[in-house]
């Protein structure tokens, strides 16, 4: 009985049975999904999607395996972990991402070795943008990580070449618009509001994004040329992006620009200013919406510190976007930049190293 025909017959065919059933089992293996972490901007809970990325003109959506739709904002997302890239090895691409995690200087090279080889074997153009989009990032890292040291300038610059060639080979794509603000980031903290204003105004035009992100590509902008002081072009796209704004939040901003450019126009002598410092204080008082009171602050350091005797003032300015109106990460960036300027003009040495420990906090939250 134990070596008959009968029972090799039965052990060959059960064994295939269970060979053919575990195939089955692995070929009906569900795709891995994009994993989206959010933080709700009203009480602070964090919670975890999972499910397919977009970008459309209706908006962020995340499409779950039921074709459910749910509409999230870029400005409440933590964290994203793709899910399965065409034409890229899973394992792979997870063991570069785990290194970026690690933050050193060792594992992002280690990251950045295996995403360009991946990069070479892939031919979806979706994988590839994500591939050459988590290279730029990579590169912006590595400059992050060197922020206090002679080499930052080149790593940034460097950082910023890879982000230009992204953002001239792809226009679509939820990449495009966080490619966008990482770019932008980098121009503040070198000081280049002109390339950043050139920046926003091609992101303005894509037809493939939702409106709401257009007309914050607009409003940043008109941001950077006012920064950059060329008021006479921050006004002619400050009157487009009016044209498209309704009310609410943006156009309250937009408004608040165009006090302030409006004036500026004029000439900005320490009368001038102290005159439009007061008219936007009074704009203030009516004004609850957190991201705009730090449009509204932000503003008042500019002006501030255009007078040198009133550099004390642009730094509280700044200190209220950086320290209480501090919800849009962006707005509260671009203050902790000009405070770092600002302790270094004061030589005020113990407020600077805890301003850059500051500037390097924000940075991993960009």
């Amino acid at each position: 009985m134990r070596h008959s025909p009968w029972l090799l017959r039965l052990m060959l065919t059960c064994g295939g049975c269970l060979a053919l059933l575990s195939g089955s089992v692995v070929l009906a293996q569900a795709p891995t999904l994009d994993r989206v972490e959010i933080r709700d901007r009203k009480d602070g809970s964090t919670r975890t999607l999972t499910g397919k990325l977009m970008l459309t003109k209706n908006g962020l959506q995340l499409v779950s395996s039921d074709k459910k739709a749910t509409l999230l904002n870029f400005e409440e997302i933590l964290r994203i972990e793709p899910g399965d890239l065409p034409d890229v090895d899973r394992i792979s691409f997870k063991a570069a991402f785990n290194n970026e995690d690690k933050k050193t200087k060792k594992d992002y090279d280690a990251a950045r070795t295996t995403y360009a080889d991946l990069l070479k074997k892939a031919k979806d153009p979706a994988a590839r943008r994500h591939l050459e989009y988590r290279l730029a990032l990579i590169a912006t890292r590595v400059a992050d990580l060197e922020a206090d040291s002679p080499r930052w300038k080149e790593l940034a610059e460097a950082a910023l070449k890879e982000w230009d060639s992204f953002l001239t080979t792809h226009t679509s794509g939820w990449e495009v618009w966080l490619a966008a603000r990482t770019a932008s980031r980098l121009q503040v903290e070198l000081g280049q509001y002109d390339a950043a204003a050139r920046l926003w105004s091609s992101i303005s035009k894509l037809s493939d994004l939702p409106a709401d992100l257009r007309l914050e590509a607009a409003i940043q902008q008109v941001d950077a040329l006012f920064r950059s002081k060329n008021y006479a072009a921050a006004a002619s796209a400050l009157s487009a992006a009016l044209k498209d704004a309704k009310l609410g939040s943006a156009r309250d901003r937009l408004e608040l620009y165009d006090l302030a450019i409006q004036e500026a126009r004029q000439g900005l002598s320490p009368a001038a200013i102290d005159k439009l410092a007061k008219q936007i204080e009074q704009r203030l008082d009516k004004l609850t919406d957190p991201q705009v009171r730090a449009t509204a602050f932000n503003i008042l350091g500019e002006l501030y510190r255009q007078d040198p005797q009133r550099l004390r003032d642009a730094m509280w300015a700044y200190l209220w976007v950086e320290t209480v109106y501090n919800t849009d990460k962006y707005e509260a960036h671009k203050a902790a930049v000009r405070l770092l300027d600002i302790f270094q003009t004061l030589k005020d040495e113990e407020r600077l190293l805890s301003q850059r420990d500051r500037l390097r906090q924000l940075r991993e939250s960009l």
